[in-house]
C-alpha cells in the first residue's frame, strides 16, 4: 500500500515540474518577445544634416542618399530669361456683348428702315414737286409731302448716330477686334 502515495507523490512531482518547466519556458520566451519589441521600438538616429553655416542654413547629404533620392549636381548652363509683365484685366459678363450684339441688329435695321422710307419719300416730294409746280396738287399735299422727306431725312441720321453710339460703345467696352465682329 505504500506504493500507491509514492506513485501519487511522483505524478505530483513530475506534475510540479512540468509546470514549473512550462513556466520558466514562457518567461524566455516573453523576455526574447519583449526584446524584440524593444528593438523595433527603439529611436532611430539619423544623422544632423541641416546646419548653420555664416548664418545660412545648409543641408548636407552623402553620396548614398544623392543617389537613392535622385539629386545630381551639374554646373549652370547659361539661359535666357524673359522678363515678366504684370498686367491686370477685368472678367466681363458675356451677357452684356450678348445684349450688345441684339442693339447692333437692332440699330442696324432701324437704319435700312429710315434709309427705305428716305428714297420713298424723297421720290413722293419729287414727283409730287413736279405736279405742284404745274399746279396739278395742292399746296397741303406738296407740303405734306416735304415735311415727310424732312422728317425721314431727320430719322436717317438719327439711326446712324445711334448706331455710331453703339459702335463706339462697343470699342470702348469690348475692344476694336469685338467691336468688329459686331458691326
Amino acid at each position: 500500500m505504500r506504493v500507491r502515495p509514492t506513485v501519487k507523490s511522483m505524478l505530483v512531482v513530475i506534475l510540479l515540474v512540468g509546470i514549473g518547466a512550462l513556466l520558466v519556458w514562457a518567461f524566455i520566451e516573453g523576455r526574447k518577445e519583449l526584446a524584440t519589441e524593444q528593438e523595433r521600438e527603439r529611436p532611430i538616429k539619423t544623422p544632423l544634416r541641416v546646419a548653420t553655416q555664416d548664418g545660412e542654413t545648409v543641408i548636407t547629404l552623402d553620396k548614398a542618399t544623392q543617389v537613392k533620392s535622385g539629386i545630381s549636381v551639374a554646373p549652370l548652363q547659361p539661359v535666357s530669361h524673359r522678363e515678366e509683365v504684370r498686367a491686370y484685366g477685368t472678367v466681363l459678363q458675356l451677357q452684356d456683348l450678348v445684349d450688345l450684339r441684339n442693339a447692333c441688329i437692332a440699330a442696324k435695321a432701324q437704319l435700312e428702315k429710315s434709309q427705305a422710307s428716305l428714297e420713298v419719300s424723297k421720290k413722293e416730294y419729287e414727283r409730287l414737286k413736279v405736279l405742284h409746280s404745274n399746279r396739278n396738287i395742292s399746296d397741303k399735299a406738296f407740303q405734306a409731302a416735304e415735311a415727310t422727306w424732312t422728317s425721314d431725312e431727320v430719322n436717317l441720321r438719327a439711326a446712324q448716330e445711334s448706331l455710331h453710339a453703339l459702335e463706339g460703345a462697343a470699342r470702348q467696352k469690348w475692344g476694336t477686334v469685338l467691336a468688329k465682329w459686331l458691326f
